[in-house]
């Protein structure tokens, strides 16, 4: 299921709240004050969202997400998400990707990026894996698709991060492993998110 809020529709929504807090006049009882307001912002919420263009789907992949991200066998995708990244950085980093280098061959230099779009992107999961078992998967994966791993792996309390990047196309990517809801010791969260190309 994907969520959109169209921002026609979250205007009015908020438009009648206000004229109908506005026609009551004092003789509104607080509690519905309240509900108006509370309303309104959650519909402004909203609406900030859709105008991001935001999209994210439950329990399933998003059409569209990319493959550079794997799912993990056998885990339970809770979300999936695909937003714009900084459309300026992208386009400053397209122009320069599409400049062909002097030369005869010039014209024909492999350029990954001048076809590609920049999209921000996050996958949360839950799994039954170990720690080292989840970041072997991806540190594999990855690495298959031109990632490299930052560093070593940082942990703070329960909660591990890895970094990857792609050098080449300029791509990162995070990897984030927590206990599961609850604090659940047999499942664990699982959040990859990055910029990356599509």
């Amino acid at each position: 299921m994907i969520q959109r809020t169209a921002l026609t529709t979250s205007a009015l929504a908020v438009s009648a709240a206000l004229i109908l807090s506005g026609c009551t006049g004092d003789d509104t009882p607080e509690s519905e004050e309240q509900t108006a307001t509370e309303t309104a912002a959650a519909e402004n919420e909203e609406t900030e969202a859709a105008d991001g263009d935001e999209q994210t789907a439950y329990g399933e992949l998003i059409d569209g997400f990319p493959d550079t991200i794997e799912p993990l066998p056998e885990a339970e995708i809770v979300s999936s998400t695909l937003s714009p990244a900084d459309e300026q950085a992208a386009e400053g980093e397209e122009a320069e990707a599409t400049e062909a280098p002097e030369g005869e061959d010039g014209a024909e230099a492999e350029n990954p990026q001048a076809d590609s779009e920049r999209i921000g992107v996050s996958l949360v999961q839950l799994s039954e894996k170990s720690e080292e078992e989840i970041i072997k998967f991806y540190t594999d994966s990855l690495k298959d698709k031109g990632f490299e791993t930052v560093g070593d792996a940082a942990k703070e309390g329960d909660v591990t991060t890895q970094t990857f990047h792609d050098t080449k196309n300029d791509q990162t990517l995070s990897l984030t492993v927590g206990p599961g809801p609850d604090d659940d010791t047999n499942n664990r969260q699982v959040t990859v998110g990055g910029v990356v190309l599509r």
